[in-house]
């Protein structure tokens, strides 16, 4: 029995391989929970070449079919895993197969060009991760300072005994941030300026996440929990961890969102991503825009004198009253201090509990981090 079979059979099952002919040297995953995505990655695939080049792996939720039309590997969740789970499985299940370079992929990320796609794989192959920068569809250049691993993102095998893979531990969310941060620090990260990938971006400023909690607070708590894992190496995200406590706490006070305050004191609770639908509406969220998420203290006072505002593209509507306005807001600041302390124990008593999993995952410990993972879904 190989060494990562036992950490496989623990988060996948059903998995199925239909490949053909001589295994490539090259896999590309992705993830699948929405088959309404397929079309347009098969579409890329195929226009690019990429199908006679490479194999696939796929995992699916529960309830899915396995797509035709590429040779593949197929595997299913045992249980829902989440982003990070699914991508650390992802991994885990193309080193198991021998592959000499892995491509994460995500369905609906569109890559430039075959160009980038080969140059990324040449860098790979000599040992170091590629990734290209990401730009928006609107956008007319790709900001230089933005590029996701889990878009296309390349990874020769190698990295995955030294740097490790991506941890499952944020469920949804950071994980690609965290990965990132790993690599760079390991100095293993060639971000790659001749090509880029085109994704939209959302959920990228306050009241889009606010507006959608359902969907959004989780990837919340999944940044935090980032944090954490990247202070193992890089102390400074103490600091950050401390101070996106206090700036997500501020505004849970403002928009009365207990929902969030319960998960940034524990953000390994995934009990406590269940929304409740008794919290009371203080905004409506009229144009959702991509901007900055900081760019938003100053609306509330916009909110405050005319009960609408613009922020990073947003358009919103006040949805209580000016008087109760601002009520919330001048108790959320008064609450700051309070917030603050709250945040040094979440960081403690948080951090403690990061300690205590395996951390980087290599194929040395992955089959008791995914043992610590599944009975954290468990729970």
């Amino acid at each position: 029995m190989s060494s990562l079979k036992p950490a496989i059979d623990c988060l996948l099952e059903n998995v199925r391989d239909q490949r053909q002919g001589a295994q490539k040297k090259i896999a590309i995953f992705s993830p699948i929970g929405d088959m309404s995505q397929f079309p347009l990655f098969l579409s890329q695939v195929k226009s690019l070449g990429l199908d006679k080049d490479a194999d696939f792996i796929f995992i699916y939720r529960a309830g899915l079919q396995p797509v035709s039309g590429l040779a593949a590997v197929h595997a299913f969740e045992r249980m829902p895993l989440g982003s990070s789970g699914c991508f650390f499985a992802g991994q885990m299940l193309a080193y198991e197969l021998g592959y000499e370079v892995l491509v994460v992929a995500d369905l609906d990320a569109m890559l430039d060009s075959r160009a980038t796609f080969d140059s990324c794989v040449k860098i790979a192959s000599g040992g170091m991760a590629a990734v290209p920068f990401s730009k928006a569809p609107q956008e007319a250049r790709a900001d230089p300072n933005y590029a996701v691993v889990n878009q296309w993102g390349f990874f020769p095998r190698s990295i995955f005994e030294s740097v490790g893979f991506e941890m499952p531990y944020t469920n949804k969310g950071a994980e690609d941030f965290e990965f990132r941060q790993r690599l760079q620090h390991a100095k293993k990260l060639v971000v790659f300026q001749g090509g880029f990938v085109t994704h939209e971006k959302t959920g990228m400023g306050i009241y889009p996440k606010f507006a959608n909690r359902k969907k959004y607070f989780p990837y919340i708590a999944g940044l935090m929990k980032g944090y954490l894992f990247c202070s193992s190496y890089s102390p400074s995200f103490y600091f950050r961890y401390v101070a996106w406590h206090c700036y997500y706490a501020f505004f849970a006070d403002v928009f009365l969102q207990a929902q969030l305050l319960r998960l940034l004191s524990n953000p390994f609770d995934l009990s406590a991503y269940a929304v409740a639908d008794n919290e009371q509406q203080v905004f409506l969220l009229k144009k959702s825009g991509n901007a900055g998420a900081l760019s938003t203290f100053l609306s509330l006072f916009a909110l405050l004198l005319s009960k609408k505002a613009a922020a990073g593209g947003s358009e919103i509507r006040l949805a209580v009253s000016r008087p109760r306005f601002a009520l919330l807001l001048a108790k959320a600041i008064l609450f700051v201090p309070v917030r603050f302390v709250q945040a040094l124990y979440s960081l403690a008593a948080q951090k403690q509990k990061a300690s205590k999993l395996a951390f980087p995952i290599t194929p040395q410990n992955a089959q008791a981090a995914a043992q610590s993972y599944a009975a954290l879904l468990r729970n």
